[in-house]
């Protein structure tokens, strides 16, 4: 009779691997499996050689094109080839001179490891282990080395940090000892350095574990996944609760192979409805929704096992049809019920819940998406927006009803349709872009309070998303060295429970190793940098010396004061780019309000905006965005809540236009502008000094009224006098 299989939650991946290391069968399988997911992982003579998944998103073209070695088009071309003439893909990669075959063993190594170490993560699932008589063809290499295999895992942050502590609390308080001769592995087997091969010398039975960590000098992150490590692969030994010889002694019991799920689908059909997928994100690319929809169904009666082809049929039919959101969410809904680590799954089901207004649920499921995978700075960026939502006042609802606005024109959180009308924020942004894309260095942005740091931080993040960056961001610094970075970690998705500055600090410093590893840069923001103590600028100092990391800094203009003090040198000297943001012309104000007013009415709007209310603005807000939006939330609320008058700055309610106007405002008549009747609202016209005289321009004509009579006063004269003169001659 067939054994039950083992768990996961009991039996962790990375002491299956050690495991079945010691059993050393020349050939055998771990097949692995949770929900709808299944992966297997072939050894030879006990160490890992090779890998297989009905993950689509982990297949070796998929790799490839996270990897930037295929574009889109050249692996739609390769699939051709591969159903055409029914080769392997890496051979028909090879073929095409898009591979060596080197660089597909290489590929083929990371493939491996990254679902070895996607299983780490699992914190249940189910295990069966078999002996075999062969491996698929192609799996003869020599393998990985556990040990290092294990380690790198677990430090890499793989192994959920939680778990780690939980396992070591049986151990902080005994003595640790080396295992002797029984060790299955040594310090070379781990790939350990000089210090920390110090640190495993260390664990001599004469100190507990506690101790020993805390004595060493090494990241407390290191060190606690090193100690995990050891006690795993039973390097290390230590007294234990009772009972626990019986967990030490557990393994992978012999089972028979597990069955292909129902309705997976064969080679040719995976390959078939994987070459129909690219051709339907192609179709997504153009915006051509309805034939997305209709090749995606398609795709999924090939493999009706595909998460991923049930996520994108959810979101094109969204896309195809707004107006249905409810049917689309059930689709997307259902793709993660085949696979809940599907992170685009994840994804578009918080757009669609940001779309149609469901903030707190977008909020859960874009974080969600993120935590999946955190190379989404445009994801980032809309979780951000929402963070600064909720803690915006809501103030500016009186005058949404009034005048039937659909949103408020004027909302303090930042809006990325309103962004291109700033002729300095676009400016800037593209320079950030080229900085950031092309890791050129650390970069200073200044600008006034509400002058649009920010949002310009906001539009970057969203046009980062196709770039390989594990972005961080951070709105409010703390104020203390120590909480500074925490909230770096935090923000990048590990945060460290330690009170210490060093393993804080060290810790920052292995996430973006991690990343240069993979491959990836890590761009942290700090905004309101101006704010930071000096201790925190201190440590600036020393994350900035880390190589393939890049921080952006947006702070006002005295940040440059704090930086001219001799002990912040080489902050300042490490500041590659600067940049500023200018205050907004008085024209660029107005099509800023226009164009707000514009896309946010959903009847046509009850007032008329004057050019005396425009100037009025101008002076007040002197060009900032956040300040034009607190004058003319006023102005409307003033407007909405005594519809019966003119205001004092003439921003008149419709209907009170076409009756008589009180005796205070019947001369001179300010003119009117219409809101149909204003400039395109992108095209942000040159700035002119002329707009913006000290002088009233009512005053103004008033005096040039003055001299042209005065100049007609003295050529009548002229002319009298001249008459007269002739006439006595």
């Amino acid at each position: 009779m067939e054994k039950k299989p083992g768990n996961l939650k009991l039996v962790a991946m990375p002491r299956l691997l050690y495991v079945i290391h010691r059993k050393g069968y020349p050939f055998s399988v771990l097949d692995v499996s949770r929900e709808a997911v299944r992966k297997h992982f072939y050894f030879k003579d006990g160490r890992p050689v090779g890998s297989s998944s009905n993950v689509l998103n982990e297949v070796l073209g998929r790799l490839l094109m996270q990897e930037g070695v295929l574009t889109q088009e050249l692996y739609e071309r390769s699939l051709e080839k591969v159903i055409k003439e029914k080769r392997r893909h890496g051979e028909v990669l090879i073929s095409m001179g898009l591979l060596t075959e080197a660089g597909l063993d290489e590929f083929l190594s990371l493939q491996t490891k990254r679902r070895i170490w996607k299983v780490f993560g699992w914190e249940d699932g189910e295990y069966r282990y078999r002996r075999a008589h062969s491996l698929p063809v192609g799996l003869g290499g020599p393998g990985f080395e556990p040990a290092e295999l294990i380690l790198e895992g677990i430090s890499h942050g793989f192994y959920p940090p939680g778990r780690v502590i939980e396992e070591l609390k049986e151990y902080m308080d005994k003595p640790v000892a080396i295992n002797g001769e029984k060790a299955f592995y040594n310090a070379a087997q781990f790939g350990l350095n000089l210090q920390e091969s110090r640190f495993l010398e260390s664990l001599d039975g004469k100190k507990n574990l506690k101790v020993a960590i805390a004595e060493s000098d090494l990241l407390r992150q290191r060190s606690l996944a090193l100690a995990l490590s050891f006690i795993i692969t039973d390097t290390v030994v230590a007294g234990a609760p009772a009972g626990a010889e019986e967990h030490r002694e557990e393994h992978p019991a012999e089972h028979h192979v597990i069955e292909p799920t129902p309705g997976q689908a064969n080679a040719d059909e995976r390959f078939n409805a994987e070459l129909l997928f690219m051709k339907a994100k192609s179709a997504m690319n153009r915006g051509a929704w309805p034939d997305a929809v209709s090749s995606l169904k398609t795709i999924i009666g090939l493999n009706p096992s595909e998460a991923e082809y049930q996520a994108y049929l959810g979101w094109a039919m969204f896309n195809e049809n707004p107006d249905k959101a409810n049917p689309c969410q059930e689709v997307i809904r259902a793709s993660l019920k085949l696979n809940k680590e599907l992170s685009i799954g994840w994804r578009f089901l918080g757009l669609v819940s940001l779309a149609v207004g469901d903030d707190d649920s977008a909020f859960e499921e874009l974080t969600e998406a993120l935590n999946k995978n955190r190379w989404q700075s445009d994801i980032l960026s809309e979780i951000k927006r929402l963070e600064i939502k909720k803690t915006a006042p809501g103030n500016a609802r009186e005058y949404m009803a009034a005048y039937g606005f659909k949103a408020d024109p004027f909302s303090k959180v930042p809006d990325k349709r309103f962004f291109s009308s700033l002729s300095s924020q676009t400016r800037t942004l593209e320079a950030l872009i080229k900085v950031v894309k092309h890791g050129a260095g650390h970069c200073l942005v200044t600008g006034a309070d509400g002058i649009g740091k920010t949002t310009l931080a906001l539009e970057l993040l969203s046009r980062l998303g196709d770039e390989k960056i594990l972005s961080v961001f951070v709105l409010d610094p703390a104020q203390t060295d120590l909480g500074f970075l925490k909230t770096l970690n935090k923000e990048a998705g590990e945060p460290v429970l330690s009170t210490s500055v060093k393993d804080q600090l060290l810790h920052v410093g292995m996430i973006v190793s991690k990343n240069r590893m993979n491959n990836a840069g890590t761009l942290m923001i700090i905004d309101k940098a101006h704010v930071l103590t000096a201790e925190a600028v201190g440590l600036l100092q020393e994350i900035m010396r880390l190589p393939g990391l890049q921080i952006l800094l947006l702070a006002e203009a005295s940040f440059e004061e704090t930086l001219n003090k001799d002990w912040f040198k080489e902050v300042r000297a490490s500041i590659s780019t600067r940049l500023s943001l200018d205050p907004m012309t008085f024209e660029e104000t107005e099509v800023y309000i226009m164009k707000r007013l514009e896309a946010c009415y959903g009847i046509s709007p009850g007032f008329t905006l004057t050019d005396r209310a425009l100037e009025h603005v101008f002076r007040e807000s002197n060009g900032a965005p956040a300040k034009v939006n607190e004058v003319m939330s006023g102005l409307l609320g003033m407007a909405a809540a005594q519809p019966e008058f003119t205001t004092a700055i003439d921003l008149y309610p419709k209907e009170e236009i076409k009756k008589p106007l009180s005796e205070e405002h019947k001369e001179p008549e300010p003119p009117h502008r219409p809101i149909k009747q204003t400039r395109h609202r992108d095209a942000a016209p040159k700035p002119s000094k002329e707009r913006v005289e000290t002088m009233p321009p009512k005053q103004e004509n008033k005096q040039m009224l003055k001299l042209l009579l005065w100049s007609l006063a003295m050529l009548a004269i002229g002319f009298f006098i001249g008459s007269l003169v002739g006439a006595l001659r």
